[in-house]
């Protein structure tokens, strides 16, 4: 499904990655984390390396709405995309509850967009050259298939990936009537956004080994309506 003619040369730096559609640079996180046990607790200072809002599908809008995702086509050679903001949240439904905590948590962060076909990797930091591939966990939000977003402070992988020493990726797929029309035809055909996921899914399995993961150890991990998905 993938351009197999578009090549990169690895850097030396360690947040420029290759990928199918071309090189990619992210950022470099450092935060605390407490560590507690049953009878100490303490702060320690931890790092990964985040690669956000990485296109993995073309713009599902125009004659493309409502359709099966496109693989994002490859960028000209020799740019590198920036991967270090977060992306759009696919359009959906707003959960208002009055200004409540709850609401705030589960709202998405980012501009609601058709352009949203998107996914995150947080990886700890490792020497690539020594260290043996790692497990990758793969979170797909839930939502009940009107609602989500992989933008959520809860579900920032960082924490995740460094104190478990595992690759934590995310992805955006469509949500509402723009995700789930089914008309019966190729223009409608019905769980675009389950083929928003399959896709995203194909793009980290031919990818990841080039942020340090094992492709060959890929785990789903979904929340509500998608530990269905």
């Amino acid at each position: 499904m993938f351009d197999s003619t578009q090549t990169c040369v690895p850097s030396s730096d360690p947040l420029v990655r290759c990928t199918a559609q071309g090189l990619i640079r992210g950022m470099r996180s450092n935060f605390s984390v407490n560590i507690s046990t049953l009878t100490t607790t303490s702060i320690e200072s931890k790092s990964v390396y985040a690669f956000l809002g990485i296109p993995y599908g073309e713009p599902p809008n125009g004659e493309k709405r409502f359709r099966k995702p496109i693989p994002k086509r490859p960028w000209p050679r020799g740019t590198i995309y920036d991967a270090t903001k977060l992306p759009n949240s696919c359009y959906q439904m707003i959960i208002e509850f009055f200004n409540t905590t709850g609401e705030k948590i589960w709202a998405p962060f980012t501009p609601l967009s058709e352009d949203c076909l998107y996914l995150n990797i947080w990886t700890p930091i490792i020497n690539q050259q020594q260290q043996q591939p790692l497990a990758v966990m793969i979170w797909i939000y839930g939502g009940g298939f009107t609602s989500g977003s992989s933008t959520l402070h809860v579900y920032d992988g960082s924490i995740l990936a460094s104190t478990q020493n595992v690759i934590v990726a995310s992805m955006e797929y469509r949500v509402e009537s723009l995700g789930f029309l089914y008309l019966g035809t190729s223009d409608a055909p019905g769980n675009q956004g389950l083929y928003d996921q399959l896709l995203a899914i194909e793009w980290i399995h031919k990818n990841i080994r080039n942020f340090g993961g094992d492709r060959h150890r890929m785990s789903l991990v979904g929340e509500s309506a998608d530990a269905v998905a």
